[in-house]
């Protein structure tokens, strides 16, 4: 229930049918050495169709956390949903987090003592979630791990609210094409805040089980890549050779010039062996031999749709990322 006491943080999350995710999740935030009067958590609802509406009520209801939902009819994307959640806050400091993500204990009081010594960004650890990571042998499956500040993921980020105020918060022309918690970082960052981070604040981030079809999916997503480069050269210095979102894409490129050329010039197939030697003896979609081998056919389309999609968003935003 709300409390007349301004709390210091508040957890900002938006959320789009994940309904199972929340009781879990709720119990995480309960399970807090922050004192539950000292933090609010403001849910929104992006127009989900299944029962997260109903689930969240029943947890509202249910729980000692200051806890509210608030109901977006439409689904309009995940930086509006933050946006929308922020904005509701009655704490001057904000902490984002994701549906998908386990706080540990001290996630919030160890993110709000790093706030208040630095009065900039704070940037918290996230890794795999331990109980899960007998996933991580399937190909493609997905999960975020991120130890230092370069991309600023909302999973586990902490902000001033009067600097997310300052710059207008997410942009909501990202919508779901991804990049749009790089831009607003970059942004706060370029207003004169510092960027910290601290491995103390720690979060698990789930282990998404691997599936061909959904990481294609996912892939297709990507043309907010360029257009955070667009917004901002100067993050070309974290692509390789200033061109390229992973290494793996010259490699692929390489290829794919590799098996056209092979019907006149047979040699040619030897471009494909570096891409073949990285993906599975340097970043290979998953452990063991046999299972890396059996992966190199979806894995190839998928790197080359992240390619084709880099293109995609590159004629979009008129700046080249491959």
């Amino acid at each position: 229930m709300p409390s007349d006491t301004v709390p210091r943080v508040t957890v900002a999350i938006s959320t789009y049918r994940r309904a199972p995710f929340w009781p879990r999740l709720v119990r995480a935030l309960e399970a807090q050495t922050l004192g539950p009067s000292e933090f609010e958590v403001v849910v929104v609802d992006d127009g989900s169709p299944d029962d997260t509406s109903a689930v969240l009520q029943h947890l509202v209801a249910g729980t000692r956390l200051q806890l509210r939902a608030i109901r977006s009819e439409a689904n309009r994307g995940q930086a509006a949903g933050r946006n929308t959640a922020w904005r509701a806050a009655r704490a001057p400091v904000i902490a984002f987090t994701d549906d998908d993500c386990l706080p540990t204990r001290t996630w919030l009081e160890t993110g709000l003592h790093a706030m208040e010594a630095s009065h900039g960004i704070v940037v918290g650890r996230t890794i795999p979630n331990p109980e899960q990571t007998q996933l991580l042998v399937k190909p493609f499956a997905r999960t975020v791990e991120d130890e230092g500040t370069r991309f600023f993921n909302t999973c586990n980020i902490f902000y001033l609210r009067h600097d997310l105020e300052a710059v207008g918060g997410f942009d909501e022309t990202f919508s779901a094409h991804g990049g749009e918690d790089t831009d607003l970082a970059i942004r706060v960052r370029d207003n004169g805040v510092q960027p910290n981070y601290e491995p103390g604040a720690l979060v698990f981030h789930d282990v998404h089980p691997g599936s061909f079809r959904r990481a294609l999916k996912d892939t297709a997503r990507w043309t907010g890549i360029p257009h955070v480069i667009a917004r901002h050269p100067q993050l070309r210095s974290v692509l390789h050779w200033r061109t390229f979102w992973k290494r793996s894409h010259p490699l692929v490129i390489l290829a794919v010039a590799g098996i056209a050329l092979a019907p006149w010039q047979l040699p040619a197939l030897v471009l494909v062996a570096p891409w073949v030697w990285y993906r599975i003896r340097v970043r290979p979609f998953c452990p063991g031999a046999r299972r890396r081998v059996l992966a190199l056919p979806g894995g190839f389309l998928l790197d080359l749709v992240e390619v084709v999609t880099m293109v995609r968003g590159s004629f979009r935003y008129r700046t080249v990322v491959l």
